[in-house]
C-alpha cells in the first residue's frame, strides 16, 4: 500500500517483467485501469501510454487530482490481447490531504 498526495499528478510508469509462457512484450497488448473509491461509486479511467520497447507503461489520470476524497481506493490494472486476459491486478492505496499549502 502505498500514500498519494491529493493535488499532485497521478501518473506512475510501471516496468513490465516478462514471465516464462506470457508475451515477450507489451505491443500490440490493451491495457486497461481505473481507481475506485471505497464506496465502488466514484471511478477514474486512466489513460494507458506503451514504451515503444514495450516493456514499460504510464497510467495517467487526466485532470487535477485535487477533487480526489481523501481515503482508501482500489487501483484495477488488466492487460490483454482480445479476449485473453494475461494480467491483472489490484492495488490499494490512500488519497491523502496535502500537508503544506
Amino acid at each position: 500500500m502505498f500514500k498519494f498526495k491529493r493535488g499532485a499528478t497521478f501518473a506512475p510508469t510501471i516496468t513490465y517483467t516478462p514471465q516464462e509462457g506470457g508475451l515477450a512484450t507489451l505491443v500490440g497488448a490493451t491495457i486497461t485501469s481505473r481507481i475506485k473509491d471505497k464506496s465502488k461509486q466514484t471511478a477514474v479511467s486512466l489513460v494507458p501510454t506503451i514504451a515503444a520497447d514495450g516493456l514499460s507503461f504510464t497510467l495517467a489520470a487526466q485532470g487535477s487530482t485535487r477533487g480526489w476524497t481523501p481515503g482508501m481506493k482500489s487501483w484495477d490494472i488488466k492487460v490483454s490481447i482480445g479476449d485473453v486476459v494475461f494480467y491483472t491486478n489490484t492495488v490499494i492505496f490512500e488519497v491523502v490531504e496535502p500537508e503544506t499549502p
